[in-house]
């Protein structure tokens, strides 16, 4: 048990560390990135205002989209970065876990339909101080990244299962996983491997669950599937308080 509470909290020290580290690094590139990508976007509008309608408008048009709808990018991937340096800590209450998760995996019966999807859940309720909106985009996260790594008829399974100090809500999928490197890289920012993604997905995670007193794991292997764990401290039920 000692050994385990250790493990634990030495987890904990370096996630607290690197989302940390990562905060800061954030904040500065969100200021860096904002603070030129507006007069840019401006300066286009008027260029497009003054050629329209004339004979070099059609030689401009699409190289006018195209740097409007990269500059656009930028401003949502510097928004993103700023969730992260600025994201409040959590408002924890107690909450029933076995309905948070099935109120969740509800909004996403349509994308998961083409996928063998189990939803494991004790026959015991489960409660943990937790922020609701927090765990639901944490969620909501991880359940993406199965549905988009998996292929139709691969097992994406969601589990909820507790012991008497700690719950865990564990996504397994079956899709194309990822090899040792890429695992260690995945929680940095803007680290990514789907080419519209902004890679800050893991890493606001990992903040959110740290700050709820969680762990985060990430467990995986090429060819065959990953799994993510949210490790929280368990809240008794007044039923066996």
């Amino acid at each position: 048990e000692m050994s385990s509470r250790l493990e634990r909290t030495t987890t904990r020290l370096a996630q607290s560390e690197r989302v940390a580290a990562w905060r800061q690094v954030a904040r500065r590139f969100a200021h860096e990135l904002k603070n030129p990508i507006q007069p840019i976007l401006v300066s286009l509008y008027r260029i497009e205002k003054l050629v329209t309608g004339t004979d070099s408008y059609h030689k401009i048009e699409e190289p006018l989209k195209a740097a409007s709808d990269e500059l656009n990018h930028l401003k949502d991937l510097a928004d993103r970065f700023s969730q992260l340096a600025k994201l409040p800590p959590p408002s924890l209450e107690r909450t029933l876990l076995n309905d948070l998760l099935t109120s969740v995996t509800g909004l996403y019966k349509q994308q998961l339909s083409p996928f063998d999807f189990v939803l494991n859940m004790p026959g015991q309720q489960i409660y943990a101080n937790v922020d609701q909106a927090y765990l639901r985009e944490a969620l909501h996260n991880i359940i993406q990244n199965a549905v988009d790594a998996s292929r139709p008829g691969q097992q994406i399974a969601l589990s909820l299962q507790a012991d008497s100090n700690r719950v865990e809500i564990i996504l397994k999928d079956s899709g194309e996983g990822m090899d040792a490197q890429t695992v260690s890289a995945a929680r940095l920012p803007y680290f990514t491997t789907k080419e519209k993604g902004t890679g800050l997905g893991l890493a606001i995670v990992e903040k959110s669950i740290n700050e709820m007193g969680g762990e985060v794991y990430v467990e995986s292997e090429k060819g065959s599937g990953t799994t993510i764990t949210f490790s929280l401290p368990i809240e008794v039920s007044p039923h066996e308080s």
